[in-house]
């Protein structure tokens, strides 16, 4: 499932996102701007982590750890995170 988000994340029109591979079974996605300082983690099963800190609060805006079964679910997840920092 890995190298089909890193399709997906491709695709992005002006990707805002730094992508950094983990070995052969995770990939972290990284996103960080003047409010938030942002990581999705992605593990090969679907699973993945996302967090997003508020700069200004030092406060978690979201946290969360997430077992996907098909691809639609992770992009959604993906879409949810990037959603939680104001962006599309």
């Amino acid at each position: 499932m890995l190298v089909e988000f890193e399709h997906y994340l491709d695709s992005l029109a002006n990707r805002p996102v730094r992508l950094s591979k983990q070995g052969a079974n995770s990939m972290v996605v990284e996103v960080a701007d003047e409010r938030f300082i942002a990581r999705f983690t992605v593990w090969e099963d679907g699973s993945f982590v996302a967090e997003v800190i508020n700069l200004e609060t030092e406060r978690f805006v979201l946290n969360e750890r997430v077992e996907c079964d098909d691809i639609s679910q992770l992009k959604a997840g993906f879409g949810g995170f990037l959603e939680a920092m104001g962006r599309p």
